[in-house]
């Protein structure tokens, strides 16, 4: 009897030790969801990117639902264009109304496909209500080739499943 006693202080503390420990987890605390889902206007002209970016993100089989407002649905998120000289190759905007994902076209116009679909991915993350992440995920905070670190994923990784679906 004693030793099984012993057994299991040793047992517990081993499956403490060994078991995976959650990882920080990135949330922006708001987001464009409403009732399970974000309905969206389409006003952009990087239809490969946005189609990539919804697909992506509804291929995770839970939470959050992403469709096309209709005529019985209210907008939940834009997505937009934009020309500047920002550093940035999108950005999200959450407002009042509808919120807003925005393609910089100063950046898209010399992008290439994979890097026009990282970016778009990761803005609909920030939709998603998801922050800016580690290194090598797609909530990077510079998501697309060419920077530090960026590694241009056009679909969730790991960190970002996690994140996900640890919010929804």
């Amino acid at each position: 009897m004693r030793r099984c006693r012993r057994l299991v202080p040793i047992v517990a503390i081993g499956w403490a030790v060994l078991s995976p420990q959650p990882a920080f987890a990135h949330y922006l605390g708001y987001d464009s969801v409403d009732s399970g889902e974000i309905r969206y206007k389409d006003q952009t002209q990087w239809d490969d990117a946005r189609a990539n970016a919804i697909s992506s993100w509804n291929d995770l089989a839970a939470g959050v639902y992403v469709a096309l407002d209709t005529a019985s649905t209210v907008a939940d998120l834009e997505f937009k264009d934009y020309s500047a000289n920002d550093t940035k190759c999108g950005k999200y905007a959450n407002n009042s109304g509808a919120d807003d994902a925005w393609a910089n076209n100063a950046f898209y116009n010399g992008y290439g496909q994979r890097d026009r679909r990282a970016c778009t991915l990761h803005e609909l993350g920030h939709a998603h209500g998801l922050a800016h992440s580690y290194n090598d995920e797609a909530m990077d905070d510079c998501p697309v080739s060419g920077c530090l670190g960026g590694s241009s994923y056009i679909v969730p990784q790991v960190h970002d499943r996690n994140d996900y679906y640890n919010l929804w």
